[in-house]
């Protein structure tokens, strides 16, 4: 989805955030080409404080993995498992 100029008043975090309180996993991979690892952790802080201001802070998982920009077995298998747990609630 694209909003000419959102960019302007919002990043991507707040707008991942305007998804709480609902469950919601990001994945971030530390040797990140398109993102440092600095700003995956701060978009992972800032999306945490707003679950955790929403009285849901167990409702956002953000799991870091070693490596380049990648979907890889272990985080299909990680968000897999994520996803049948949420089902399953």
């Amino acid at each position: 989805m694209y909003a000419p100029q959102l960019f302007r008043f919002l990043d991507l975090p707040d707008i991942i955030s305007l998804h709480a309180p609902q469950p919601l996993m990001v994945q971030y991979n530390l040797e990140d080409e398109l993102f440092t690892e600095q700003s995956q952790r701060q978009a992972d802080e800032k999306i945490r404080t707003v679950y955790s201001r929403q009285g849901s802070p167990d409702n956002y998982v953000g799991k870091f993995y070693p490596g380049v920009h990648k979907f890889d077995g272990k985080m299909q298998e990680d968000v897999f498992n994520w996803l049948k747990e949420q089902l399953l609630k």
